[in-house]
């Protein structure tokens, strides 16, 4: 029996196509980096959340505009709602509920991001980004050079279930949703973040 597309894609986090266009870290970050075994979330962030709502991708992107402003000694939460609905007007799915990371990525550099208290979007845009492949010590590098990365995982329809705030992977047959959620620090074992879904 073949599943349907409605079926496989939950709200939240859809699985961005291949892109060949995509700039790839490794060709912009600098080479022979020594980064710290562990290191602490730089700044302390607003956190929002996005109900039941399939914003994480707009809440996640909100999350590091902030950061990257944090960084310029600018204090400014951005509306993640806002992020999303930007993405969904850009990202070929407008039927389907969840958009990509690149549309946020996307909207962050062409549109801007809008703060919470409202303000021109133009003002808060960046000025590149790049894709992290799927390797723990890489992510490390990323976030010790530039301080927060966006990331995407699958889930069990059980979420967290069993384990505090550790992700674990689904089991076989179990349905699962995409998710996303900036990443801000580390340590020896793990890499943690910023999650809009508590």
């Amino acid at each position: 029996m073949e599943t349907s597309i409605e079926e496989l894609i939950f709200p939240g986090l859809i699985d961005s196509p291949k892109d060949d266009r995509d700039i790839m870290i490794e060709g912009v970050a600098p080479s022979n980096i020594r980064y710290p075994k562990a290191m602490p979330a730089p700044f302390t962030l607003d956190w929002r959340l996005q109900g039941t709502n399939p914003w994480c991708v707009g809440f996640a992107g909100a999350s590091l505009n902030q950061q990257a402003k944090a960084r310029q000694k600018i204090y400014t939460p951005f509306d993640g709602e806002w992020a999303y609905k930007q993405c969904k007007l850009i990202d070929g799915a407008p039927t389907l509920q969840g958009t990509y990371l690149r549309a946020v990525m996307a909207v962050m550099k062409n549109t801007g991001m809008k703060p919470v208290d409202g303000g021109d979007p133009a003002n808060y845009k960046i000025e590149e980004y790049a894709l992290l492949g799927n390797n723990l010590e890489e992510a490390k590098i990323a976030l010790s050079l530039y301080g927060g990365i966006l990331a995407a995982f699958q889930l069990s329809a059980n979420g967290w279930a069993g384990n505090g705030n550790e992700v674990k992977p689904p089991k076989a047959g179990e349905r699962t949703s995409g998710h996303a959620v900036m990443l801000t620090h580390y340590d020896e074992s793990y890499i943690y973040g910023i999650d809009s879904l508590k």
